[in-house]
């Protein structure tokens, strides 16, 4: 069993979703809003792994057995069952007093994200297999118990932000569709360290030194004026002379 609620820790940390439940929406009458809230039952789901095409899910659910075997997924598989949206959704639950945000670090092609019942995102802001996006759902429902869900609707790999197949590889029905890279809960006080970068410049000549050019964005989660101070430390630098720059 892949599905269950992913238990996210206190500030300072990054949780991948554990597994999802997911539903073709042709067999679904229900919006985003309701599917995304604690009561809405899923009986009859399937149970994916936390990184899952929809294909992917289908195989994990025990269907076509014998993909792989000649002709299968040529003979078997009905491709129009992927010309609908399909839904993703999972549980989290978080504890202390730190900020929740929700990152995507790859949907394809497109998808929208919902959790407790209100809309967070629509497919103008998560496309594509590697952009990564991250949302802030701290105030969006009960600060403990979420849910969160993501329509995902077909796509074409020829014109949509996708990924493309080797040669001799079949493309998949569901062209890739779905949750192919991990959906994480981050766990952060008020301010918050992202994306940091480290440029390095090395003397090709000697190799006798380098300069490292060391950059991260901090967030700031409200209005509210903080002052920050920030300090760091670089390791591995045994036996050998080092020179901070500021």
């Amino acid at each position: 069993m892949f599905f269950a609620p992913t238990r996210a820790a206190d500030v300072a940390t990054a949780t991948p979703i554990r597994g999802w439940q997911v539903q073709s929406s042709a067999a679904v009458d229900a919006t985003g809003d309701a599917i995304s809230r604690p009561d809405f039952r899923a009986d009859g789901w399937l149970d994916a792994p936390p990184r899952s095409t929809v294909m992917a899910a289908l195989l994990a659910s025990g269907r076509y057995p014998d993909i792989f075997f000649s002709t299968t997924m040529r003979d078997e598989v009905d491709p129009s069952m992927f010309a609908v949206p399909w839904w993703y959704r999972s549980a989290f639950v978080v504890n202390g007093t730190g900020r929740t945000l929700l990152r995507t670090d790859g949907i394809i092609h497109r998808a929208e994200l919902y959790v407790n019942g209100s809309k967070v995102a629509g497919t103008d802001e998560i496309a594509g297999a590697y952009p990564v996006h991250t949302f802030d759902v701290n105030d969006v429902g009960p600060a403990r118990h979420q849910r969160a869900c993501h329509p995902c609707p077909p796509g074409h790999p020829m014109s949509d932000l996708s990924i493309g197949w080797v040669d001799w590889n079949p493309t998949p029905p569901d062209t890739n569709m779905g949750v192919w890279r991990d959906v994480v809960v981050l766990r952060t006080g008020a301010v918050r360290l992202a994306d940091l970068h480290v440029r390095s410049d090395v003397d090709i000549e000697s190799l006798a030194h380098a300069r490292l050019q060391i950059s991260v964005d901090v967030e700031n989660a409200d209005q509210a004026e903080r002052t920050v101070t920030l300090s760091g430390t670089v390791t591995g630098t045994a036996n050998r002379d080092y020179s901070p720059a500021t």
